[in-house]
């Protein structure tokens, strides 16, 4: 099964395309700090699971397109590096957000395809 990304044409025909599609958030704290990494699928048509936690998923009748939920897990389910944390069911794009001053990324064209495991950036060391 292919990956089909958002393409530019959708963006621009789409005002706020990436605002209305589904989103979901996991933290993660590791080497580089706090790690925010945002799954986005394709609103109506596709979801999101977690696979470190069977009971999220966005197509789940207990979820609400409308309401941002909140799930905090006790103790921290440890993720290996370069493991799965979700799956996208249709559609998808992601977002990965580090705390200022933790990641140096490498140059990358706009646009440009990424690969599982390819490298991004380094982390920089403490000050």
């Amino acid at each position: 099964m292919g990956v089909i990304p958002v393409n530019a044409r959708s963006v621009v025909r789409e005002p706020g395309l990436f605002s209305k599609n589904e989103r979901f958030v996991s933290i993660i704290e590791g080497a580089a700090g706090l790690c925010a990494v945002v799954m986005v699928a394709a609103v109506g048509v596709g979801h999101i699971t977690a696979s470190y936690d069977p009971d999220v998923a966005t197509h789940h009748p207990d979820f609400s397109a409308d309401l941002v939920t909140h799930k905090k897990l006790t103790p921290p389910v440890p993720v290996d590096r370069g493991a799965e944390l979700g799956i996208f069911n249709l559609g998808s794009t992601t977002i990965i957000v580090f705390e200022s001053g933790r990641v140096a990324l490498d140059e990358r064209s706009p646009g440009a395809k990424t690969r599982m495991g390819e490298k991004l950036g380094r982390i920089l060391p403490l000050a």
